[in-house]
């Protein structure tokens, strides 16, 4: 095991003028490990499908940040302004509801002749 290491890991690892992070390090054991087991193909696909999903979960992270970042600017600026049960009864503007129409026509007076 210990020849295999040193034959695999640290000759790759270790050569000159190699400097490795070490969150880059693991992901480049798996593709050394892959090609000497001659397993690449399989190996390559698998890490292909990681990295898309990878990038598909932070774009979804990075959209929610967003969106709540753009929420809680709303509120404060929301907040800045006076409340509106701060308001007097008659200046309040009315509440529709979604099963009423938002736009109604004015009642026909019984003084008002119906065109024809």
């Amino acid at each position: 095991m210990e020849s295999a290491n040193k034959l695999v890991v640290e000759a790759r690892l270790k050569g000159a003028g190699r400097h490795w992070e070490r969150a880059h390090v693991n992901r480049m054991l798996v593709l050394r490990n892959a090609v000497c087991n001659q397993r690449w193909q399989e190996v390559w696909q698998a890490s292909v499908i990681q990295r898309q999903t990878m990038r598909s979960q932070q774009r979804t992270e990075r959209a929610d940040r967003r969106l709540t970042k753009a929420y809680e600017r709303l509120l404060m600026a929301l907040m800045r302004l006076r409340p509106l049960a701060a308001l007097p009864l008659s200046s309040r503007p009315p509440r529709y509801s979604w099963r009423q129409p938002f736009l109604r026509l004015p009642p026909v007076s019984a003084d008002i002749p119906a065109k024809n």
